[in-house]
């Protein structure tokens, strides 16, 4: 739901109460059931218009939810300026603990043997959802590339003076920064060339009927269809 800072707040609330109303009928009509206590709500707004948000709660049945400023969402930390510097922080924190762990059997096992532990481990985490990482600010993004550097200098046993790069390209590992861009790009590719149907259904041609700078560009589209079609 988008809410303006000068919009009545109170009235969309009440809206998303009276939404909520009926999901939960809805789910209690078809034998499911509104985990009410593990309900959060969280306003995402702009840093400067921090101070226009009022602090309203939601009644949903008989529990009351107030506002947090951070949510966790199938293992993603969603913060409510989106910086995403709390999910930064649980990865660099995991990514450690693991790197940590794996140094202390590194002299007894092979490189490759520590290379599958450091994949496995720690680069699963840093690529988990990194498409939501794309575009933050560089300080938060070096934190996790230190995380890289560290997991590459543990298996190749390099040392900190030595320089990353040459590094991580023995290992064909792509900078932190570039790894969620790559993702992307990947899905672009599949949705413009009819790869991937799901992808590919959901994108048309744009067009302008005044003459623009740019070309090729691409729409995406969203249209319910009947039960009996997909959705797009």
């Amino acid at each position: 739901m988008v809410i303006k800072p000068l919009d009545n707040w109170v009235n969309y609330f009440s809206k998303l109460e009276l939404c909520l109303s009926d999901i939960s009928s809805w789910m209690s009509t078809n034998m499911l059931k509104l985990n009410q206590d593990k309900t959060e709500l969280i306003i995402l707004t702009q840093k400067h218009l921090k101070a226009s948000v009022p602090n309203l709660q939601l009644k949903v049945g008989n529990n009351v939810i107030s506002t947090v400023s951070c949510v966790k969402n199938l293992g993603v930390y969603f913060d409510q300026h989106l910086t995403m510097e709390r999910q930064v922080s649980a990865i660099v924190k995991f990514g450690h603990f693991h790197i940590s762990n794996i140094g202390r059997i590194r002299s007894f096992i092979t490189k490759t043997a520590c290379k599958t532990l450091v994949n496995s481990l720690v680069t699963s985490r840093l690529d988990y959802g990194n498409n939501l990482l794309n575009g933050i600010n560089k300080t938060t993004m070096n934190r996790l590339q230190k995380v890289q550097n560290t997991a590459a200098r543990l298996i190749t046993r390099t040392r900190k003076h030595e320089h990353i790069t040459p590094i991580l390209a023995d290992l064909h590992w792509l900078p932190v920064q570039y790894r969620p861009q790559y993702k992307i790009l990947t899905y672009v590719y599949c949705a413009l060339n009819g790869i991937g149907p799901c992808l590919h259904s959901r994108t048309s041609q744009f067009t302008s009927a005044k003459p623009i700078s740019a070309f090729n560009l691409y729409k995406t589209t969203y249209r319910v269809k009947s039960e009996d079609e997909d959705v797009r």
